[in-house]
């Protein structure tokens, strides 16, 4: 199975969502119907605890009635059943909305992923799991208690030991016994199928039903995408779009995206390209281009696109996406382009054949090497700040702007900064809470300092630079002179 793109619409909160209201709330009526029970599904409900699966869903999270509480109040059950009830109650639903209850699917998804909070494993001990009663008046039961227990204490056996005491007498007569599945607990983690469990993954399927409804594109706008791949391939991708196509053809002859002045340089500014394809909005037309596009995650559920529309591109700052589709352009050999004259460039100056888009080798090297930091003491993983470092490195790729950037805290400063974006959006907050200069700062100043990192030279504006190991916080820019300083 091949590698899901990361591309994604980006302008959500302009679609309009359909979906038809009253399937929905009959849905979640129904759901609420059968888990807003007690006895049925074994509670009892004393004092001021739920006295349904209902009430025990809205209590999820508030630590005095969890046994094992989440991390933290908002990632509590009781939030999934708060944004669906808002959906089932609203005549308008917005994008923003669905991608509200689409965070709290993932909150949720991720509590059941976590064998502590999962209600599957909520953990008992010296629970019945066999009882046979005697056989007469003088004689004693023969009971069988299981440690450890997950999922619920009330069993069958249970069940029959409590019915047992009540006819003897040894428990009020007026406490209610409520019936019990032998799915509900397990002698293993993950096995056991309480009540609890059961209506929130319910529950679920009824919020990812209403996130996943058919969208319509609005009447004369562009359909932003955010393209962090092209996925070109047997079925296709932008490049096989005409006017995107077009585009990049023409954009070759702009001087705009060229270095100016005397510079011979080869290399197209990746920014400045970004910045003109984003800038252009693009034509769709006929079946075969909409296809093209069926890569990009969830727009096979965007209505409207059977006929002409337009779309609008977003690239990330990292060289790929833009660099594979260029390359992949029919008709297009970026080795046969000669750059057009940049601004002021000197009547006697001429330009050799091709052109690069790429980053620069030193700046990928750094970016490569981050994958042998450690991991932070806020346990970030290591994937985020690599994708941080190469966002930053791909942003210094114009070779007029490194002498500006001598200094390393800037390079710490930015990356981390990038890093704590990064992991709001894809961890708990909770974890990234705080995340210093002896933190993450300390590693990246790591990397950025070794010299073995580094081969060769790096050049800026016409002169060359060494940056070299050193213990200080900050990497030392030394201009080349025959030799490395040490």
């Amino acid at each position: 199975m091949g590698r899901k793109s990361r591309s994604r619409i980006e302008n959500v909160s302009n679609i309009n969502t359909i979906w038809d209201q009253g399937e929905f709330q009959n849905e979640y009526k129904s759901w609420y119907n059968e888990w807003n029970q007690g006895e049925r599904w074994g509670i009892i409900g004393f004092e001021t605890r739920p006295k349904t699966v209902v009430g025990q869903i809205k209590e999820h999270g508030r630590a005095r009635h969890a046994r094992s509480p989440p991390e933290s109040i908002e990632y509590g059950f009781g939030n999934l059943m708060l944004e669906v009830d808002k959906l089932v109650n609203s005549e308008v639903v917005l994008e923003s909305d669905i991608n509200k209850l689409d965070k709290v699917i993932v909150s949720m998804e991720t509590i059941l992923n976590k064998p502590h909070l999962n209600p599957q494993n909520i953990r008992f001990s010296n629970v019945v799991t066999k009882f046979k009663a005697p056989k007469n008046e003088d004689g004693e039961p023969i009971i069988k208690r299981t440690s450890p227990w997950y999922g619920h204490y009330r069993t069958p056996a249970f069940v029959q030991y409590m019915k047992w005491k009540k006819q003897q007498g040894l428990i009020d007569t007026n406490v209610i016994i409520p019936e019990a599945e032998s799915e509900w607990g397990n002698k293993s983690q993950n096995k056991a199928n309480p009540p609890m469990y059961q209506a929130v993954i319910s529950l679920l399927e009824i919020a990812k039903d209403a996130r996943d409804a058919p969208k319509e594109l609005p009447e004369g706008e562009p359909l932003l995408l955010f393209i962090s791949d092209t996925h070109a391939g047997s079925k296709g991708g932008l490049h096989q779009i005409n006017t995107i196509a077009q585009f990049a053809k023409e954009v070759l002859n702009d001087p705009y995206i060229y270095p100016g002045g005397k510079s011979k340089s080869k290399k197209i500014i990746l920014s400045r390209l970004r910045e003109k394809f984003e800038e252009q909005v693009f034509e769709i037309t006929g079946s075969n281009e909409r296809d093209y596009l069926m890569f990009v995650n969830g727009f096979n559920k965007i209505l409207g696109t059977d006929g002409t529309f337009t779309i609008k591109l977003k690239f990330p700052q990292s060289a790929g996406a833009l660099r594979s589709l260029m390359k992949n352009i029919p008709g297009l050999d970026l080795s046969k382009v000669t750059r057009p004259r940049g601004e002021g460039a000197p009547a006697e100056l001429e330009y050799g054949e091709g052109v690069l888009i790429k980053m620069a080798d030193q700046l990928n090297k750094i970016a490569e090497q981050m994958t042998i930091i450690k991991r932070s003491r806020q346990k970030i993983p290591q994937n985020l700040v690599r994708k941080a470092t190469r966002e930053y490195m791909d942003s210094l790729e114009m070779d007029t702007k490194l002498t500006k950037l001598k200094g390393g805290e800037k390079h710490h400063n930015s990356i981390r900064d990038l890093v704590i974006k990064y992991a709001k959006e894809e961890m708990n907050p909770q974890r990234v809470f705080y995340l210093g200069n002896r933190d993450m700062g300390h590693h990246i100043a790591g990397v950025l300092n070794r010299k073995e990192n580094f081969t060769g030279t790096l050049k800026s504006s016409g002169e060359e630079y060494y940056i070299h190991k050193t213990r200080q916080a900050n990497p030392i820019w030394t201009k080349k002179e025959g030799k490395l300083n040490e």
